[in-house]
């Protein structure tokens, strides 16, 4: 997995360890040579979408934190680009090919959906971590500290998220965005979150 600690949770701590660096491009990108120079045909990265949290739980992610033990992760697509440069194929399988809609959700409705996904996606990126919550912190043995990583208990119309963020924050937090569309709905919603916007012409 994309994160400090896949099988051998608290291993980050081993001075020959490197996966305190997993949201480093380089960290990856090492392996993957390293792996293609051996000969092996492929780097398998699994995902998960939510923190294991059962432990002393329930909804008790400070084990996991503290721990290192697959949480925080990356998203995985922050790796394609960069596997792209370093090796010779990449394969993907579509991890869902029908969201089970029997009709298209109507045009307008898409754009209140999405405004409220952009609310969550705010409240994930700026609000869920402190900036000083991955302390990496080898004398407590704590990689992120609990008290600095919280849930955002989003229950909106469309979306129900608790949280906390799976992923550490980008030093910008919230990244760079752009929307396509220039209809009656999307020029505002654009206008709202986003800093380009594609047009026709």
């Amino acid at each position: 997995m994309n994160t400090p600690g896949h099988l051998s949770p608290g291993m980050w701590k081993h001075p020959r360890n490197g996966t305190s660096h997993y949201n480093k491009l380089s960290f990856w990108t090492n392996l993957a040579k390293t792996l293609d120079d051996a000969g092996f045909h492929a780097m398998f990265i699994a995902d998960t979408l939510g923190p294991y949290d059962v432990y002393k739980g329930p909804a008790n992610v400070d084990p996991c934190l503290t721990a290192g033990a697959q949480f925080p992760v990356n998203d995985p697509l922050f790796l394609v680009p960069a596997m792209a440069t370093v090796t010779k194929n990449l394969i993907f399988e579509s991890a869902a090919r029908s969201f089970g809609l029997d009709t298209q959700i109507e045009h307008d409705e898409r754009y209140k959906i999405a405004d409220e996904y952009m609310e969550v996606l705010y409240k994930l990126w700026e609000g869920s971590w402190k900036d000083n919550a991955a302390t990496r912190n080898l004398q407590t043995g704590h990689f992120a500290e609990p008290g600095l990583v919280r849930p955002i208990n989003h229950k909106g119309q469309y979306f129900k998220v608790a949280g906390p963020h799976i992923c550490e924050p980008s030093p910008q937090r919230t990244p760079l965005l752009f929307q396509a569309g220039i209809s009656k709905a999307g020029v505002p919603f654009g206008g709202k979150h986003a800093e380009a916007i594609f047009i026709g012409g």
